[in-house]
């Protein structure tokens, strides 16, 4: 009944009350199997309730893949890139599967952090592994354009298309989000109405309100 209810106080977005009947369990002498631990600490993690998140962690009787990713988030919102990336170490060292996505979430919480050095130590790190994805990229771009690093933007660009994967909307959109912070509207509209029509990208709201 207990499993029931969490998940319902769940996708209705509560995860606070979700995570208080982490209590009321206890207290009435039961234990939580190792799917609702991984359950509680991804609502701990969305709601911020990093103390949790690691109690949690340390009393599940094994950890999968998501419940990392759980404790990885967790770790963002503590605005602790440097945990992160011990998770993520943990995490490899472990007989799990490490797939893009964790890398991924890793450095999302490095570039959210604005940690320059973790994400290059990461970024490097997942080429080693060969773990990158036009995600990886779109995330790298981001972080370029809010550190006002332009100059690396294009090698980059040149990288990314080294390994085979294509710009796709997003990519587009912060490359013309970079050329407004800079003040070249022209080349903005250029890549908006000529680049991304002759690759097949097709331009969203997002584009819109970029060019606004």
């Amino acid at each position: 009944e207990s499993d029931v209810c969490s998940s319902d106080l769940a996708y209705s977005g509560l995860y606070d009350k979700a995570c208080d009947l982490y209590d009321q369990i206890k207290a009435d002498g039961l234990e939580p199997d190792s799917m609702m631990y991984g359950c509680l600490m991804k609502f701990a993690a969305e709601c911020g309730r990093t103390e949790l998140s690691r109690t949690l962690s340390e009393r599940s009787p094994t950890l999968d893949v998501q419940n990392y990713m759980s404790l990885i988030r967790a770790a963002g919102r503590e605005k602790n890139p440097r945990k992160a990336l011990e998770l993520l170490r943990e995490l490899e060292e472990s007989p799990l599967e490490v797939d893009t996505t964790a890398y991924n979430c890793v450095l999302d919480v490095c570039t959210s952090c604005g940690d320059r050095s973790a994400v290059d130590e990461l970024f490097e790190r997942m080429k080693e592994v060969d773990h990158l994805d036009v995600i990886s990229y779109n995330t790298l771009l981001k972080h370029l354009m809010k550190q006002g690093s332009w100059a690396k933007v294009e090698v980059v660009l040149e990288e990314m298309r080294g390994r085979g994967l294509k710009p796709n909307v997003v990519t587009y959109n912060t490359l013309a989000g970079i050329l407004m912070i800079e003040g070249d509207v022209e080349a903005a509209r250029r890549l908006v109405e000529v680049e991304m029509p002759a690759a097949g990208v097709v331009p969203d709201g997002k584009t819109k309100e970029t060019l606004a």
